[in-house]
Parts: structure tokens; C-alpha cells; sequence
């Protein structure tokens, strides 16, 4: 589907332009983010 490969390719730009926020908040949000790419998968 055309409209879920754009929505995936934003939230990649969006992690890529925050990399540096995102590592900083896996410490404390690693389960979440596990939860959250489990779900981006399946999607």
C-alpha cells in the first residue's frame, strides 16, 4: 500500500533526525520501544 509505505518512510525520517533523543530515552523507555517496533511490524 502506497499510503502505509509513506507513513512508515516519515516515521523513519523522524527517527533518524532524532537518533541522538531516541538513544538517550531507550534507557528508560527500551520496553516501550520494543512494544512500539513490535506493533510497526505486524501493522
Amino acid at each position: 500500500n502506497l499510503l502505509n509505505h509513506f507513513i512508515r518512510y516519515n516515521l523513519l525520517n523522524h527517527f533518524i533526525r532524532y537518533n541522538l533523543f531516541s538513544r538517550f530515552l531507550l534507557r528508560r523507555y527500551y520496553k516501550y520501544l520494543i512494544f512500539f517496533f513490535r506493533v510497526m511490524m505486524y501493522a
